[in-house]
């Protein structure tokens, strides 16, 4: 953490491996004690909002939970459902993408955890937009899964909110698309179900 200095990304990564391998062993409220006591204090020295640094290393103890190669959560439901542990894992992780841009999100957007009202609210709807629009199922082409990765980054890290609040249209309208096409497909697939009753 002296190494890092003052320079919030390289804190902001080395606090990630740190809780990342505490986590391999420990379970969250440890994890986030622990990570809480060693990094959070380096954080808020740099700069970092102590409501900011606190929240980013409970989210690296509830992430170390699913963290690989030891997921004690894709270890529990593999053996429930009776499934592959490495598959669950990987599906576990996909299921985790909002964990994982909130995260650094915490930096970005700090208002997610400090302002009230509507600062807050515009700070949710740019993570929110930027998650959807990292999503791996908003789009099987590739050229707009890459636009919309692009637009979902800035919308989650650029420091403009007037720019960021723009990306949001193009994932919002892409997302408004997936979902009607998914309902038109479900209502034809009901209905050719009830004619072939």
């Amino acid at each position: 953490m002296r190494f890092a200095g003052v320079n919030i990304a390289v804190i902001a990564i080395i606090a990630f491996f740190f809780g990342y391998f505490v986590g391999l062993g420990l379970p969250p409220s440890s994890t986030y004690i622990i990570t809480g006591i060693v990094i959070a204090p380096q954080m808020i020295k740099a700069g970092i909002n102590p409501w900011a640094a606190h929240f980013y290393t409970f989210f690296l103890g509830v992430f170390g939970e699913l963290s690989p190669p030891t997921s004690v959560t894709a270890a529990v439901a593999s053996k429930i459902a009776k499934a592959d542990f490495n598959l669950t894992m990987i599906h576990a992780i996909g299921l985790c993408l909002p964990l994982i841009t909130l995260m650094p999100s915490i930096f970005t957007r700090p208002e997610l955890v400090i302002e009230p009202g509507a600062a807050k609210a515009m700070a949710f709807a740019l993570v929110l937009m930027g998650t959807l629009g990292l999503s791996p199922k908003i789009t099987v082409d590739v050229i707009i899964k890459l636009v919309l990765a692009v637009f979902s980054l800035i919308a989650l890290f650029h420091p403009d909110i007037r720019l960021a609040a723009f990306t949001m249209i193009p994932i919002a309208v892409q997302v408004v698309y997936v979902f009607f096409r998914q309902e038109r497909g479900l209502s034809h697939r009901g209905r050719y179900t009830l004619l072939s009753l």
